[in-house]
């Protein structure tokens, strides 16, 4: 179980990772990176953002920096819709990539790895897939309802919904899946 748990964080530091590497190439600052969801346990600072972790076990996020300066683009909801695709985008193809990675290492040294081995990048594989496949789906607040919110908007030339809205939503989408597995804990233990 703790080898999955740490595939499972390893696959998720690599797509919050792949949202950072975007963010970096525009231009834009990050402040956090944070695997699980608030409270925080503790954190520490690396290469000028902190790493945290988080009390509530559901995914992980980045949280941009705010605006430093009027005409500076250094928060990500200042950015053209393309180039906020961009950053949105990186994380799932962060996963692709090392689960591509993953897969030929095993296929290339298919025979010289141990059973172990193969298993370990298998998982990682799988549950780097899984990852990104899932942050596409366009609900709110995972990756793939960005995705359709600016591929709107850069279609019309104008945003859907102001940020404040898209935020509102998000925190409110949260919110239901947070409640949903405290629910499920609940019900699962009592029913045990």
């Amino acid at each position: 179980m703790a080898c999955i748990a740490s595939i499972l964080v390893v696959a998720l530091v690599t797509h919050e990772l792949g949202h950072v590497l975007g963010a970096r190439l525009l231009g834009i600052r990050v402040a956090e990176v944070g695997i699980g969801l608030p409270p925080r346990i503790g954190a520490l600072s690396w290469r000028g953002f902190e790493l945290s972790l988080n009390w509530i076990p559901l995914g992980a996020f980045v949280r941009y920096h705010e605006r430093a300066a009027p005409r500076e683009f250094s928060s990500l909801g200042d950015l053209p819709a393309w180039q906020r695709l961009v950053v949105t985008l990186s994380g799932p193809l962060a996963n692709l990539g090392v689960a591509a990675v993953a897969l030929a290492v095993e296929m290339t040294w298919l025979g010289a790895l141990t059973p172990l081995s193969v298993w370990i990048l298998s998982a990682l594989a799988f549950l780097s897939i899984a990852i990104g496949a899932t942050n596409l789906i366009p609900i709110p607040p995972l990756d793939g309802s960005k995705v359709l919110f600016l591929t709107i908007e850069t279609v019309r030339g104008h945003r859907l919904v102001s940020q404040q809205v898209q935020a509102r939503v998000d925190r409110a989408a949260l919110f239901v899946t947070i409640v949903a597995f405290a629910g499920g804990l609940v019900f699962g233990l009592v029913g045990k």
